[in-house]
């Protein structure tokens, strides 16, 4: 089980960005609309930086210092705020 958890949760923060579309799906329920809403900002910037690594790998063909890792995860984090606390992305 531990297995499936640890293969489940980065695909799941891989996909973080196109999951973001379903709550606009008429006939969603409620909590899983609710739940995508909220865990957005919180894992945004994880995904951000899982989609820098695996682009920067492709496009670049070398690995991304930990340095640009942070950078990406920090502005990433910095975007989520601004957006949470000026009232343009609502958590419920």
């Amino acid at each position: 089980m531990e297995i499936v958890a640890a293969i489940a949760f980065p695909i799941f923060i891989f996909l973080l960005p196109l999951l973001m579309f379903l709550p606009l799906i008429p006939g969603m329920p409620a909590d899983e609309a609710w739940l995508l809403r909220v865990c957005f900002p919180f894992l945004s910037p994880f995904s951000a930086v899982l989609w820098f690594i695996v682009l920067h790998r492709l496009i670049a063909h070398r690995r991304s210092s930990y340095l640009h890792q942070f950078l990406v995860f920090a502005a990433t984090s910095i975007l989520m705020y601004g957006f949470v606390r000026l009232g343009i992305y609502r958590l419920g």
